[in-house]
């Protein structure tokens, strides 16, 4: 059977024809026979993309479901509870950093439970990141059925972020106070003691020098004197 070359609805794809108008289809091991000088190009593109394609399917099939696996495995209540212990017992030995990996793997496995995002908040608090915190026990309270001892943590939270802003009133006062009594031995008492509670250094130490100044032998400014680093 003789036919032209725009008629190539029998050949496959990936077979391409190049060289004369025409080839003959028998039947038989050798599918096709071309006739004068053409070459069949057996390896063209999307031949040779087959088998990669595949190859690359099939690993990203085996990669998603070990993800899946892992992801099952690190969710399982038991897994979870596991993971909230061993932070509960690094907590206890002051290894916080262990303590904060265990709990912050235990909160991706399952972001809904709220105990670890509760000991989360109470990390935050010992370095001092209060909006961290207040982040972490927002989500516990949203999560949880007994709120008394999250209630508890974010009072904690709330007056921690607070003082700061009281004792700079503080400080602001009592500057004006030496400012008109450069004298008042105790006020600058106090001006120091409010700068160091915000670990403002230098300043206080200034203050508790112009105590001395004034006094020498007070002994409370003494003994801050020997707090400031």
């Amino acid at each position: 059977m003789v036919s032209k070359l725009g008629s190539l609805r029998s050949l496959k794809p990936h077979l391409l024809v190049r060289g004369a108008l025409s080839f003959q289809i028998q039947e038989g091991p050798k599918a096709i026979l071309l006739k004068g000088r053409l070459s069949l190009n057996r390896l063209s593109q999307p031949l040779r993309l087959y088998l990669p394609k595949k190859r690359l399917a099939f690993i990203t099939l085996l990669v998603v479901g070990l993800l899946t696996l892992s992801i099952l495995w690190l969710g399982s209540p038991r897994n979870i509870s596991t993971l909230i212990a061993e932070g509960d017992r690094a907590f206890g030995q002051s290894n916080y950093q262990a303590a904060f990996s265990y709990y912050k793997k235990a909160a991706n496995a399952n972001p809904f439970d709220p105990k670890p995002h509760l000991q989360l908040a109470k990390l935050y608090q010992l370095t001092n990141n209060w909006e961290k915190a207040k982040i972490e026990l927002s989500l516990a309270a949203e999560f949880s059925s007994d709120l008394m001892e999250i209630s508890k943590e974010q009072e904690k939270v709330r007056q921690a972020m607070a003082k700061p802003k009281e004792i700079e009133e503080k400080i602001r006062y009592w500057e004006g106070v030496v400012k008109e009594k450069p004298d008042y031995r105790d006020a600058w008492v106090q001006l120091a003691a409010n700068y160091y509670q915000l670990y403002q250094y230098s300043p206080a130490k200034s203050a508790i020098s112009k105590a001395l100044e004034v006094d020498p032998n007070f002994e409370p400014a003494k003994q801050l004197n020997d707090l400031i680093p």
